[in-house]
């Protein structure tokens, strides 16, 4: 890659809130292909991005290095960056809605 954040020959797109299953099934490949494991350490492929966690380089790559419309809230229709961003989000803003 050259070097830039995004990478402009991957858009993808999600249809709405039901494109969300979708969009993980196609970016699972395209994120995972970006980072590796080098001695106990998460790393991303593209940039010095490390840690312990697989989880935060997979939101790492997520974000800064896939081109994607996002993860759209079923409730509000807000779109998120990423999933972790996505399950945060239903978490704050409508857990107190759905048990009231």
């Amino acid at each position: 890659e050259s070097g830039g954040m995004m990478d402009p020959a991957m858009p993808i797109a999600a249809a709405g809130a039901d494109g969300n299953k979708e969009l993980m099934r196609l970016l699972n490949p395209i994120i995972w292909s970006k980072m590796h494991k080098v001695e106990g350490m998460w790393c991303c492929r593209i940039c010095p991005f490390a840690k312990a966690a697989k989880a935060h380089v997979v939101e790492h790559v997520e974000i800064t290095h896939t081109e994607h419309a996002g993860y759209v809230c079923e409730i509000c229709l807000k779109v998120m960056r990423s999933r972790g961003s996505l399950h945060t989000h239903k978490y704050r803003q409508h857990r107190k809605k759905q048990f009231d």
